[in-house]
């Protein structure tokens, strides 16, 4: 299979195994949505929820890459993209951590001011490499800001647990409270298989991942593949959105809430 998802797990709850790769569970997407449609008619209609998308150490986000994905999104939520300062500079250097998680905690209230009734259906942090790595820092490092109980999970979209030196940075993700996507390929080599199922090990909140066969860390898969597949670039990633909207979709439904509550 091009895409194989790992489901929901968490080290509190009892894991599913299996023998074979199972789809995106586009089920629970749907199940949320028929829950809307159970409610009474004279409910007003709730707006979609916040996701503010941020960039990778290279590219800003204005990239081809980056637009694209933020239209993919953009049919289950409101997206607000930014760059960070030093990109916004024209440097290509990243800034210092402090100074790029100062950057995202400013984003993210800018959006909140512009988008608050979006912003109370619920924020999701999404990101590509860098952009998701700082996003998970802004969750662990920004408790007291007014609107972080409003965010409700990370998406993240090749997630650099290994670094340029080669060392493995699980710190972040072992302090999360809140459920998280990776989407990683598998020629990612900042995104290790065994790196990443070793940490997910020891993290304390829930995790789903999507793994792209031949995928680099953008999660495009080689030519070959493609070719094998039947498939363009394109079609693979609107594929693999699919799962992107089924994860939002179930963390700003509630329906993540009532899941941890019942296995208690």
């Amino acid at each position: 299979p091009f895409l194989t998802h790992q489901p929901p797990a968490h080290p509190h709850y009892p894991r599913i195994s299996h023998s074979a790769p199972t789809s995106p569970p586009l089920c629970v997407g749907h199940a949320a949505m028929a829950a809307k449609k159970r409610k009474s008619t004279s409910d007003p209609p709730s707006s979609p929820p916040l996701i503010v998308f941020a960039h990778g150490a290279g590219a800003p986000s204005s990239s081809a890459w980056m637009q694209q994905w933020k239209g993919r999104m953009e049919k289950v939520g409101v997206v607000h993209t930014f760059d960070y300062d030093y990109m916004a500079k024209g440097k290509k250097a990243p800034d210092k951590h402090d100074k790029l998680v100062a950057a995202h905690v400013r984003e993210i209230g800018a959006a909140v001011e512009k988008y608050p009734a979006n912003a109370e259906a619920g924020i999701i942090l999404a990101g590509k490499s860098m952009g998701s790595r700082i996003g998970c820092h802004v969750v662990t490092e920004c408790k007291e800001e007014s609107w972080m109980d409003k965010v409700k999970a990370l998406v993240c979209f090749g997630y650099p647990l290994v670094g340029m030196n080669g060392k493995v940075r699980d710190e972040v993700l072992l302090q999360l409270d809140l459920p998280i996507l990776f989407l990683r390929g598998t020629r990612d080599n900042m995104c290790p298989k065994d790196k990443l199922a070793a940490t997910v090990k020891k993290m304390k909140c829930e995790y789903e991942i999507e793994v792209v066969e031949a995928g680099d860390h953008s999660l495009n898969a080689t030519k070959k593949r493609l070719k094998e597949e039947g498939k363009t670039q394109e079609e693979l990633h609107d594929k693999l959105n699919e799962t992107v909207i089924a994860f939002i979709q179930k963390t700003t439904s509630g329906e993540e809430e009532k899941g941890k509550k019942a296995k208690k």
